[in-house]
This record gives structure tokens, sequence and C-alpha cells, in this order.
């Protein structure tokens, strides 16, 4: 299997995995979850469990179409730093959810610019991305508490949740190799699958169309019709 630069070079040039992968290619889909409902339960401050619920069912319905068991995949996390530039240690998430140590030895870690210019004059000049990332099997990935982390990411009280030492800024995604599919959850909200086939996506356009984002979906139709 090719480094996740070689990989992503081949078949998707152009294409950094960072936020807003649908502005950097054309064959994509967005979803939003949970459209009819909010965060809070109305009036109040109490977390609303049926809007986290069904953020993570709609997640998890369209990660488990992208993914099988067998499919090669690699796992990446970006983490943006500020001001930190011992941070080395390896990332507490594939302790967590990848259980094989065989395979988590393989854990690769490579440093970036920080990804937001517009932002840089507010940003410490030592602002920075850490990017790790391992090439497995996707079943050697816990995919469902990972899924859940993500949805409840900016609820601290909602568990599970990453640790802390992800600090204030990352992102994860997933890249599945044997399909040529990348899936990334920005947060709660939605999720953004691209391809390199319209073919590939045709499925999860006509399952799923009605949670496409309603800012895209002209453009998508557009796309797939």
């Amino acid at each position: 299997m090719p480094t996740i630069h070689e990989y992503l070079n081949g078949l998707f040039p152009g294409v950094t995995l960072g936020p807003s992968l649908i502005d950097q290619w054309k064959i994509n889909l967005h979803f939003e979850f949970a459209r009819e409902l909010y965060q809070f339960i109305d009036g109040s401050d109490e977390i609303n469990l049926k809007y986290f619920e069904k953020v993570f069912f709609q997640a998890s319905s369209i990660f488990n179409s992208i993914f099988s068991d067998d499919d090669q995949v690699f796992l990446l996390v970006n983490v943006y730093r500020e001001n930190d530039l011992k941070y080395k240690s390896k990332l507490g998430l594939y302790l967590k959810y990848i259980s094989d140590k065989n395979v988590r030895y393989h854990l690769q870690q490579s440093t970036f610019p920080y990804p937001f210019p517009e932002e840089e004059e507010e940003e410490p000049i030592n602002a920075y991305t850490i990017q790790y990332s391992i090439k497995c099997m996707k079943r050697d990935i816990q995919t469902r508490l990972i899924l859940k982390a993500l949805t409840n990411r900016d609820f601290p009280p909602l568990k599970p949740r990453f640790s802390d030492e992800l600090g204030m800024h990352y992102d994860v995604f997933f890249v599945n190799v044997s399909k040529n599919v990348i899936f990334f959850m920005h947060d709660d909200t939605g999720c953004e699958v691209i391809s390199n086939s319209l073919e590939t996506l045709l499925p999860l356009y006509e399952r799923y169309g009605d949670w496409i984002c309603p800012f895209c979906k002209d453009n998508i139709d557009k796309l797939f019709k």
C-alpha cells in the first residue's frame, strides 16, 4: 500500500486532508445531520440527547455504507497546535481505538503548516499542524467509538470523547483505499464524502439524498443527474 501522500497525489491530486474537502474536489457529497433538531432542549441549557442519537445514527449509516471490514484504510488525524513545538507524544486516539499493537506500530507522524491563513494575524506565530496516519484494515479500528466521539466532540458532558491531548482543534479522516472514498465528519452538524468516481457515490446520493446540506443540494443534484 502506498503512503497517504502518494495515494492522494495519485488518486486525489491537489487535495489536502484538512477542513472543507468539498471545496477541493468536484465529486463530493455534503450531508447535514439532525436538521430538524437542536443540540439543547428548547428554553434550557439541557443537552438534547435525541439530537445526538440522530447525529450518530446518520453518521454511522453513511459510514457503514462506504466501509466494509475488509477494506484497506488510512486513519488520519490532524492536530492543530499553538506554541507547543515540543509536543511529540503518540496520539492516545490510536491506543484507545486500535487495540492491536502490531497495527499501531506503523503509526506515522508529520508536521505541516497551520491551515488557517485567514486567521494568521490573530494566531501565535508558532501555530502548526501535527498529522498522524496509520494504514490498516477497517476491521482493526473501533470505528463506532470514533464516530461517537466525533458526535460528542464539542459537548464535554457526553461520552465517549477524545482526550484533551487533542487540543482545541483537530480533524479525523477515514480514507478508504479499496474504494477510493474519503469520509470526513467535521463535527455534530455534518460530514463530507469525496470520491474519484461518481458511480461510487451514486448509491449514497440515492439512499441519503434527503440528508444533503440544502446549501449544496442544487450543485450536487446537477452533478448526479
